[in-house]
């Protein structure tokens, strides 16, 4: 007997919106049936252009819609924890973007009620299902390139809006910056190779803007053993993308991080080898066919991407903010600081 079509919704209109759609609409076992935004004419020229059967004008319209499966949702990083908490609050299952909240506290309340009412919420970090980041740190973990001892991160890039009234990175209304939307890769990727583990110190540098917005930052985790993972994280610079996990013997190399293609293990001057990995049509479907996988099956909670693994990396920021000194303006805010 087929496994049941997994029916989607998806909640906002935006580009990140627009990729999901179109990866979940090319997945076996997944339907896109309805879309809703803040007005009906955005989700209906969305449903249109997407041949998506249903939109709806509110999001309270598309939670309710009792044909939905599951609500994917795209808005901005200070929306996420009122917008999952509307989906629950109407049994839906969420896939949420990322960053997940704003801030811990917000994650651990939205994960107790998804527990409490048997409902599946994950975050949406694509990283986590990436062949090739996958298949790099195997590689850096079987013992080819000897003990780990440094991991070297740089994601930067210019902001598409720089220096425009609508740039969402320099929204501190929005909780935009690099920390939620980029250092949330860096430091998935740092306990991924680090079996999850927190690290034992944190030494950080960050710019906090004008408009009150993590602009750049350097940020060191240590790990028991003395290994450390340096990230470098900006919105308004043009940086080289580099992934390396750096060995006694070796390295694991890749470019272009997060959206590596190619993995190379280089011991001590060798040119390397080039590894090759899985393709699929974009970063997102490894993501969507586990979802997919996840409600067909009845789960309450990714395997792969925890609730638990979420908390740690909303902690992790947590904290970086607070060294920076950098208080997003929401209410939700008030208690983190207050410690």
């Amino acid at each position: 007997m087929a496994a049941k079509t997994v029916k989607f919704g998806i909640m906002a209109t935006g580009d990140i919106a627009r990729q999901i759609t179109e990866t979940i609409q090319s997945v076996p076992g997944a339907e896109v049936w309805a879309v809703g935004s803040r007005t009906l004419e955005k989700a209906q020229a969305f449903a249109d252009k997407h041949h998506i059967p249903h939109a709806y004008g509110s999001y309270e319209e598309l939670v309710s819609d009792p044909e939905i499966d599951i609500i994917h949702v795209a808005t901005p990083h200070s929306q996420h924890y009122e917008n999952v908490l509307l989906c629950l609050e109407h049994n839906k299952n969420v896939l949420c973007e990322k960053s997940f909240t704003v801030n811990a506290l917000q994650a651990k309340e939205v994960f107790k009620i998804a527990e409490e009412k048997g409902l599946f919420v994950m975050e949406a970090l694509w990283l986590r299902f990436n062949p090739a980041i996958n298949q790099a740190i195997a590689k850096a973990k079987d013992g080819q390139i000897g003990d780990i001892r440094m991991v070297n991160i740089i994601f930067g890039r210019m902001s598409p809006d720089a220096g425009k009234t609508n740039d969402r990175y320099n929204r501190p209304s929005l909780a935009g910056g690099a920390l939620l939307d980029l250092g949330v890769y860096t430091i998935n990727a740092a306990q991924m190779i680090f079996d999850e583990k927190m690290p034992s110190r944190i030494a950080t540098i960050g710019t906090v803007s004008e408009e009150g917005i993590d602009e750049q930052s350097s940020i060191i985790f240590e790990y028991d053993k003395g290994e450390t993972v340096t990230m470098q994280l900006a919105y308004r610079s043009h940086m080289t993308r580099h992934f390396s996990i750096n060995g006694t013997k070796g390295m694991v190399e890749m470019e272009y991080f997060p959206r590596c293609d190619d993995v190379y293990v280089r011991m001590g001057k060798s040119a390397g080898e080039k590894y090759e990995v899985d393709t699929y049509k974009n970063a997102y479907e490894p993501e969507i066919r586990h979802v997919v996988d996840c409600i067909q099956k009845g789960l309450t909670e990714s395997p792969i991407m925890t609730h638990a693994k979420t908390i740690r990396t909303m902690e992790l920021m947590d904290a970086l903010r607070k060294e920076w000194g950098l208080k997003y303006p929401s209410k939700y805010e008030d208690e983190l600081f207050s410690k």
